[in-house]
This record gives C-alpha cells, structure tokens and sequence, in this order.
C-alpha cells in the first residue's frame, strides 16, 4: 500500500522529510543493553529472567509501526509573567486555541490555551485507509500532541497538531524532533462477543504455550510475531 506526503509548503528542506519510524528509535532504547546484568555462567534455561525491554518484540513494534513528522525549524520556548510565549527560527510553528475549546481535557489546566503545532505535510492514502496520528509511542518530548484520525484518503491537505506541553519545560526544541507518529490502516467493521475461558478449546491454548516454552528464549519472536514493513 502507498501513503504519499505532500510538502504544502513545496520547500521543506530533505532532512525533515517524513520517514519511516525506524528512523526514530529513542535513545532510551536504542541504549539499553540486552540483558539486565552479567550473564556469564547463567544456564540458558534462566536466561530469559535477566533479558531487558531491548528483547521485546512488542515494544519495538509500536515504536517502528508507521511514519514520524518531526518538526522542520528550531522551537524556542520560554515562560514568562505573560504565559508561554513560543518563538522559532523560520517559519511560523505554532499557534493557539481558546481556553473553552476542550474545557477539562485531562492535563490541561484550563488556564492556558490550547498550543497547536502547525504540520507542513498533507496526506493522501489509498481508498479505504485512514491515518492514525499519536505522539510518537515511548519518546521522552515536552509537546504531547492530542491523538486523532483523520480518513486522509478523502482529506489529504494538512493536519495539524493541538498539544499539551510539559509546564516544567522551557529551552530549545530543535529542528528533526519527532511530534507525531503517523500509522495508516485499513477501515473496517467491527463487531465483538465476550467468550467464557471454559468455551475456548484448551488444546488451541496448550498449543500456544507449549510453542512458547519451546524455546530458552524469543519463542514469541521465533513463533509468533511477523515482521511489519514501512518504507
């Protein structure tokens, strides 16, 4: 499936392009050892008591799935007698919403208004797909956007970003950090039952954590996940 990025602007400099969220792993993670101390001499069979988050399939899946929009100039931020003022190196970045337009959103102190962040990208995906916007999923950042979806195969100019920023925060924002993760899917109707465990067939749940402890360690990677591809 296709997902284009129009630059509304038509001159948003390469490396602010959107990419991949792969691209964008935090440093958190991308710091972490595999195992949480010395392994040396521990018997494989214990070993999967001392991996970290570094050896979680699902972790890393919510951070790769999908695209990052990061900002496109340098953000400065500075609290005053006079509120949150926001300044920037180029291009307007941010603007704001009344305080009454989303009066008692948890986190916000309804004192302040809403900031929003003016994206530069428009986009278009096939019939069907809609676009999932977050803040970019296990990242440290001061600017949490407010989570939306929009039908982006039908609505394809901008989307911008109304956020709630870190009251402690105040500094620089540079430009290429990551503000929302972009994850596009498929539009579909749903409906749900609710099965006792006792309905279930046991040998489909034997199975599954038979298969699991197969292995000292990744039964869950070697057996059960399949690789998400973004390019």
């Amino acid at each position: 499936m296709l997902i284009r990025f129009i630059d509304i602007s038509g001159n948003t400099p390469e490396e602010f392009h959107p990419k991949p969220a792969r691209s964008f792993l935090p440093t958190w993670y991308r710091n972490l050892p595999q195992w949480s101390g010395d392994v040396e001499g521990i018997p494989k069979s214990k070993l999967k008591d001392f991996t970290t988050a570094k050896k979680c399939m699902p972790l890393l899946d919510v951070m790769t799935t999908g695209y990052i929009l990061a900002t496109d100039g340098d953000l400065e931020i500075q609290k005053t007698s006079q509120g949150t003022m926001f300044s920037w190196a180029d291009r307007q970045l941010v603007e704001t919403h009344v305080i009454g337009q989303a009066d008692g959103y948890p986190g916000h102190n309804n004192r302040n208004p809403f900031a929003k962040w003016l994206n530069n990208w428009g986009i278009e995906t096939q019939t069907g797909y809609s676009s999932l916007f977050v803040t970019p999923f296990h990242h440290e950042t001061p600017i949490k956007i407010l989570a939306g979806i929009v039908d982006t195969d039908r609505y394809c100019d901008a989307v911008h970003f109304p956020f709630l920023l870190d009251e402690n925060f105040s500094g620089l924002i540079p430009a290429g950090t990551p503000i929302a993760q972009v994850i596009p899917f498929r539009r579909e109707d749903f409906t749900h039952k609710i099965v006792e465990a006792d309905q279930l067939n046991p040998n489909v749940v034997a199975r599954t954590q038979r298969s699991l402890r197969a292995s000292f360690r990744r039964g869950y990677k070697d057996r059960f996940w399949q690789k998400k591809n973004y390019q």
